[in-house]
């Protein structure tokens, strides 16, 4: 039996009922390392989190780059409009080069637009790209603005083929494969650009989700009026996404292409 005075490792002697709670403070604070179990619980869970966090990215990020493309694009619709209207002379877009193999997500990502104004209110002769500069130095070598490349700017999204445009039949200004709009900000397309729906259509697609044997795809809609709207896989983007409008608030490993109107 337990003397009721048993010395420390000290050589102080303490009561029994003063020595266990200290005894047991001192074990708390003796141990100031996590153990094995522990450590390998909390690597675990950050290895977890780490999975469903990469997972997650290579999903959303890729499909937010295809977004913003679309978005970009039907921007620069509304913008040409308003330069258009400024500086009373036509403006378009020149559809360039498309992603041949659109559907192959082996294939480099691809397609190009020209963002361009005219020298004249109606059946320009000569386009330059924005930022305009050729009146202050005779030569259109400003391109910062209107030469817009996916495979440079914007990886992972290519231009889907389109439907051929005739564009606006100008003498001396071919306008095949362009969105030609005037300073009223209507577009000057001929009857036959447009689809049944009356809409020019130009698409963007997220080439990483083909991996997963997905396709998403964003529409861009122009009306004759020049009004935008925006569509995933041919669904209101507003609507997806429970948004009260959509883009224009005023409306609810090879590329080739057919080299729509090159700058004069």
């Amino acid at each position: 039996m337990l003397a009721a005075h048993e010395p420390t490792a000290a050589g102080v002697c303490y009561p029994e009922s003063e020595r266990q709670p200290m005894e047991a403070a001192m074990r708390v604070r003796n141990r100031k390392a996590f153990t094995l179990v522990e450590l390998m619980i909390v690597v675990a869970i950050i290895g977890i989190a780490s999975a469903v966090g990469y997972s997650q990215a290579s999903v959303l990020l890729p499909r937010y780059r295809a977004y913003q493309a679309a978005r970009e694009f039907a921007s620069t619709i509304q913008l040409i409009r308003q330069h258009a209207a400024t500086d009373g002379i036509e403006h378009r877009i020149a559809l360039v080069s498309f992603d041949a193999d659109y559907l192959d997500f082996q294939a480099d990502n691809a397609g190009i637009y020209y963002v361009q104004s005219g020298n004249r209110s109606t059946k320009s002769t000569r386009w330059e790209f924005l930022p305009t500069d050729a009146l202050t130095d005779g030569s259109d070598d400003e391109v910062g603005l209107g030469l817009i490349d996916l495979a440079v700017t914007n990886q992972d999204v290519s231009v889907v083929p389109w439907t051929a445009l005739a564009g606006p039949s100008y003498s001396g200004s071919p306008n095949n494969d362009c969105i030609v709009i005037s300073p009223r900000g209507w577009l000057v397309n001929p009857n036959s650009d447009f689809d049944s729906d009356g809409y020019i259509v130009v698409e963007f697609i997220n080439k990483e989700a083909l991996r997963r044997e997905v396709v998403e795809t964003y529409q861009v809609k122009v009306s004759r009026t020049g009004m935008v709207r925006l569509d995933f896989n041919d669904v209101l983007f507003a609507d997806v996404y429970g948004n009260s409008q959509g883009v224009d608030e005023r409306s609810s490993s090879s590329s080739t292409g057919s080299g729509g109107g090159g700058a004069e």
